[in-house]
């Protein structure tokens, strides 16, 4: 699953609030026999990430010099399921939530655009009334930001 993650913001000084959102699919085809017919069953799962999160951008020498800069955000997934089968096992309650901790550069080439890089740690957490999971991942991005 290939992740591509939104931020949308206003940079107010030094500080940036911001909302993200995020849709990942899977798609997954099975072939299912019985003793009187032979079917193929998909099931897509969607998740669609919604959250909010403050980047913090160190003072530099000038606006167009290299920054360092400080991120963190809290998000929930919220999962939706759809399946060719009739005989679908999946939970609708299930409860998610996230955080996102990380830190980077930006090089600004204009007061108006810049390219960062970014790394650092995403956690979620689910639970729904049957399991409990806990998911962390170390994450790298490249970033072009335009700021109005």
């Amino acid at each position: 699953m290939t992740q591509l993650t939104t931020r949308l913001g206003a940079r107010i000084g030094d500080t940036i609030p911001f909302g993200l959102i995020d849709i990942g699919r899977v798609s997954l085809t099975v072939e299912e026999e019985y003793s009187y017919d032979r079917r193929d069953v998909e099931t897509i799962l969607s998740l669609l990430t919604l959250g909010g999160g403050v980047k913090y951008l160190f003072p530099g020498m000038s606006d167009s010099a290299a920054r360092p800069f400080l991120v963190g955000a809290l998000f929930i997934v919220i999962p939706t399921v759809r399946s060719s089968s009739n005989e679908s096992e999946v939970e609708d309650n299930i409860d998610s939530f996230g955080l996102t901790l990380g830190g980077g550069a930006e090089y600004a080439f204009h007061a108006s655009f810049a390219l960062g890089a970014e790394l650092g740690l995403n956690y979620l957490s689910v639970a729904s009334t049957s399991e409990e999971a806990s998911y962390l991942q170390l994450y790298s991005a490249l970033m072009l930001n335009f700021y109005l």
